[in-house]
C-alpha cells in the first residue's frame, strides 16, 4: 500500500476570513483532520462531514492527548495511505510544535508539507489595534513564549528583553505569567510608563483588549479580569490599541450568529453579516438532496401543454426540478409557453440560472401569498404545477385547493437531519432559523438544556412556535429575506447593547 502524506498546516487565530486558499483546499480534501483546541467553532464548522477528525486539543496545564501519541497517530494514519491535514491554530512552526510532528515523521520516513498560517502574535494585535511595527516607535518586534517547556523565564532573561531598544515584545500562551513578566520587565529596568495591553481570543466574536502601562497593569493585576486564549503585548506601539479600534467598531461586533439553513443557502447572508463584525457559525441542521422524479417527469411531459404556471417555493425546489430534467434529457425549450412564480428574489435569480425569469414574484415571501396574489392572473382553464419538498404540508397549495383551483404537485426534494458537534460550548449565540424543520434539526444536536433562554430570529410564525416550544426567545423579521433577517439581527444587537448599559 502506497504511504499517505501529513500536511502541517496553520489555520490562524480563529477569524476562518483569515484561513489560507491551501489550508481550506485542504479541509476539503482530506481523509483524516487531527486538530486542535484553539481552531474554533466557526473554523471547526468547516470540516466536512466525510473525513474522520479527531481532537487532540490541548487545555492551559492539560493535555487532552500526549504530544507523542499525536506524533504516532500522524504515522499510523499515513502508513494507511490516508491524506493527513494536522490543523493548528495559528502557525504550526510558531510555539505550535510542528518542528516536533516533523522531526517524528522524519523519523518515519513520512512525507509530509509544512502550509502556514496568519500566527496570533500578529493577527490578534492587528485586531486589537497595534500594530506590531511602526517606524516611529520600533524597529523589531519579538515573540516570545510566556509558558516554557522546562524553566520559566529568569530575571537573565527579563534584563535581555528589558533594554532592547525599539523593540515590541509579544508573549504567546502568557495568561497565567503575565504580573511575574511585568514585574521582571520592571526590576530589569524598563519604564513604569511603558504602554501594555493584554488581548484575550484574539481575531474572535469575544476578543478583548485592555490597555495599561506596565507599573499599572503589575499593581493592579488581580483586578484584571484575564481570559484565555489571549497575549500579552509591550512596547510604545500598544498604545494604538485605542486610536485603531476598527475591530471593535464593526456595528455587530460581538455577536455570535449560527446559521441553521442548509448549506445551499446559507453563504449569501453569512458573508453579509461577517462584513458587519458578527461571526457567523454555518451549522446546516437540515441537509437537502433531490429526490428520483423520472416517472413524475415523464407524466409532466405529456400534460406539458396544460400547465399555465410552475410554482416554486424555494430555491432547492428549482435547483432539484431543473437539475432531473436535464438529467432526463428534457429540452428547457419545451417550457417556452408556461409561466414561472417564485417566492422571494433568492428563488428568482436561481431561476434565471437555468434562462427563465420569473413572471411572478408576490409582494411577502410566503407560500400562501404565492398563491393568494397570483390566483387572480390563473388561467382556471388551465393547471398549476407545484414544486415542492417531500411530506411537506404547502400552503401555496391549501390556497389553491380552497380557491378549487386545478394543480398538480411534484416533490422534488428532500431532507434529512444532521447531527452536529463541534462546540467548545455555547455563551451568547444568535440562532437563525428558516423553518421548522431548522429547529427540530438543531435539536438533535444540543441538550433543552443549553437552548433554553437563547435568542433566535424566525422566518414566520412557524417556525417562531416551534422554536419557542424549544426555549428560545424569537424574533422574527418583519420581511423574509436575507435584508429582513440583517436588519433584525440588528434591532436585536442594538437591544442587547442597550440592556448592557443600563446594567452599568
Amino acid at each position: 500500500m502506497n504511504k499517505g502524506k501529513v500536511y502541517l498546516a496553520g489555520s490562524g487565530p480563529g477569524d476562518p476570513g483569515l484561513l489560507t486558499v491551501k489550508t481550506q483546499k485542504l479541509i476539503e480534501q482530506a481523509d483524516v483532520i487531527v486538530y486542535d483546541r484553539l481552531i474554533g467553532d466557526s473554523i471547526l464548522s468547516l470540516l466536512p462531514e466525510s473525513s474522520e477528525k479527531y481532537d487532540v486539543g490541548k487545555l492551559p496545564g492539560f493535555h487532552k492527548v500526549p504530544q507523542e501519541e499525536i506524533n504516532k497517530m500522524l504515522i499510523s494514519f499515513a502508513k494507511a495511505g490516508k491524506k493527513v491535514l494536522r490543523l493548528k491554530g495559528g502557525d504550526p512552526f510558531v510555539f505550535g510544535r510542528g518542528g516536533e510532528e516533523a522531526e517524528a515523521l522524519i523519523q518515519e520516513n513520512i512525507s509530509y508539507e509544512v502550509v502556514p498560517g496568519i500566527t496570533s502574535a500578529i493577527a490578534a494585535p492587528a485586531y486589537g489595534g497595534i500594530p506590531v511595527t511602526h517606524r516611529d516607535y520600533n524597529t523589531s518586534f519579538h515573540i516570545i513564549t510566556g509558558h516554557q517547556k522546562k524553566d520559566p523565564l529568569t530575571q537573565k532573561d527579563y534584563d535581555k528583553y528589558a533594554n532592547l531598544e525599539g523593540a515590541a515584545l509579544i508573549f504567546l500562551m502568557s495568561m497565567t505569567n503575565i504580573e511575574s513578566i511585568a514585574r521582571g520587565l520592571l526590576t530589569s529596568g524598563m519604564k513604569e510608563s511603558t504602554p501594555c495591553a493584554i488581548i484575550s481570543n484574539g481575531t474572535r466574536f469575544n476578543q478583548k483588549s485592555s490597555l495599561f502601562s506596565l507599573k499599572e497593569l503589575a499593581d493592579n493585576i488581580d483586578a484584571i479580569p484575564i481570559e484565555t486564549p489571549g497575549l500579552f503585548v509591550v512596547g510604545e506601539v500598544s498604545k494604538f490599541a485605542k486610536e485603531f479600534s476598527w475591530f471593535y467598531d464593526r456595528p455587530l461586533h460581538g455577536e455570535r450568529i449560527i446559521i441553521t439553513r442548509p448549506e445551499e443557502k446559507g453563504g449569501d447572508l453569512s458573508e453579509k453579516l461577517s462584513e458587519y463584525g458578527a461571526e457567523v457559525i454555518h451549522f446546516p441542521a437540515v441537509k437537502l438532496f433531490s429526490l428520483n422524479i423520472k416517472k413524475e417527469i415523464e407524466e409532466f411531459s405529456t400534460k406539458l401543454s396544460s400547465y399555465e404556471w410552475i410554482l416554486f417555493t424555494s430555491s432547492y425546489g428549482v435547483k432539484s426540478f431543473f437539475s432531473r430534467l436535464k438529467e432526463y434529457s428534457i429540452d428547457f425549450r419545451k417550457l417556452y409557453s408556461v409561466k414561472f412564480a417564485v417566492v422571494g428574489q433568492s428563488t428568482g435569480k436561481e431561476l434565471e440560472n437555468y434562462g427563465f425569469i420569473p413572471d411572478f414574484i408576490p409582494s411577502k415571501q410566503y407560500g400562501k401569498d404565492l398563491a393568494a396574489e397570483l390566483i387572480p392572473y390563473i388561467d382556471r382553464n388551465k393547471n398549476v404545477l407545484l414544486i415542492l419538498p417531500k411530506n411537506t404540508p404547502s400552503d401555496a397549495a391549501a390556497e389553491l385547493k380552497k380557491e378549487n383551483i386545478s394543480f398538480d404537485i411534484i416533490e422534488s426534494y428532500d431532507k434529512t437531519f444532521r447531527k452536529l458537534k463541534f462546540f467548545s460550548s455555547l455563551t451568547e449565540e444568535l440562532f437563525v432559523f428558516t423553518s421548522p424543520s431548522t429547529v427540530e434539526g438543531t435539536l438533535l444536536s444540543f441538550s433543552k438544556e443549553e437552548l433554553i433562554e437563547k435568542s433566535a430570529v424566525c422566518i414566520g410564525e412557524k417556525t417562531a412556535a416551534a422554536a419557542r416550544e424549544a426555549g428560545f426567545s424569537c424574533f422574527i423579521p418583519d420581511e423574509t429575506s436575507t435584508k429582513g433577517i440583517i436588519k433584525e439581527i440588528f434591532n436585536y444587537h442594538e437591544r442587547k447593547i442597550h440592556e448592557q448599559q443600563n446594567t452599568l
